[in-house]
């Protein structure tokens, strides 16, 4: 039997990311109820606040998804600063 080995590479491996992603899906598909239902149609739900300046500006906000209850905030920021509104 051969012993196992290991490689350290800070190269980009889309083929091990590909293998590593695969194998985990399967995995959850297989042993997670929730991973499951995640993956069916509208299961996951899109949310998008986006600030306006006084002229309807798009100033800042963010993406996000919620899913399992909880709320994953992809991309959140603003352009420059915001002006405390009365």
């Amino acid at each position: 039997m051969m012993k196992p080995s290991y490689t350290i590479s800070f190269a980009e491996n889309e083929s091990f990311v590909h293998f590593m992603k695969q194998n985990i899906k399967e995995y959850n598909n297989q042993n997670s109820t929730p991973h499951r239902e995640a993956r069916k149609e509208g299961a996951v739900q899109p949310l998008h606040i986006m600030v306006k300046d006084g002229e309807d500006h798009i100033v800042g906000g963010l993406t996000a998804e919620i899913y399992w209850n909880w709320l994953e905030i992809k991309i959140f920021g603003s352009r420059n600063r915001i002006e405390e509104w009365d």
